[in-house]
């Protein structure tokens, strides 16, 4: 596929139109110090996606329950996923938490997470942080990789499964990024006046 061309005109970014089956990997953060976020709901309503008609073939759903600084990396180079969707806490200062190897919740800053998506910017395509508080991460993230989903404020649960499901039915229906970005963002205001997720694409929050 020919890359396109960002509004600066110099900066190549990969077209996001789908090709095959897409690869999503769920990044399950529940350390039980915090309180609990339903991350298993959330994949079941993803999986549930790929048994409907119509697309049943075109998303690969692969977990990593138990999210560490010691883990991430090993299941970004085992599965090799176009999408990398986090499920779980974010902290008004911009940080989201992950396990430590004592089971105890860990803060990861924006800067530390930016630096490891930025090996593995040839395979992932899109991050999805449905986390509260998760925009700092996602702007953060979008230095290195095409487009990151974040959060700005705090979104219930049942609101941000749903944006999830909207988005990624759309993408196996074969919109790009940012259209089923959009459609979610549409479906998810008819339920919720919460401000919604946001997208930004190489740094540049999409607007829209």
């Amino acid at each position: 596929l020919r890359d396109a061309v960002d509004e600066a005109g110099n900066t190549p970014l990969r077209s996001d139109t789908m090709v095959g089956c897409q690869k999503i990997l769920v990044l399950a953060a529940m350390p039980p110090s915090l309180t609990r976020v339903r991350c298993d709901m959330e994949i079941e309503k993803l999986r549930e996606l790929t048994l409907e008609p119509g697309h049943s073939k075109q998303l690969e759903i692969n977990t990593l329950l138990v999210v560490k600084g010691s883990n991430i990396g090993k299941a970004l180079l085992a599965e090799r996923p176009k999408y990398v969707h986090f499920c779980g806490h974010g902290a008004s200062e911009g940080e989201i938490f992950f396990e430590d190897e004592n089971g105890q919740a860990m803060p990861v800053v924006a800067g530390a997470l930016s630096k490891l998506f930025e090996e593995f910017r040839e395979t992932v395509s899109c991050v999805v942080l449905n986390a509260c508080y998760s925009e700092e991460q996602a702007k953060a993230i979008s230095k290195t990789i095409d487009y990151v989903i974040g959060v700005p404020n705090q979104i219930d649960e049942s609101a941000a499964m749903l944006f999830s499901v909207a988005f990624y039915r759309a993408i196996a229906f074969g919109k790009e990024v940012t259209g089923a970005f959009r459609q979610a963002k549409a479906e998810l205001a008819i339920i919720t006046s919460e401000d919604p997720p946001v997208l930004y694409a190489r740094g540049a929050k999409v607007v829209g």
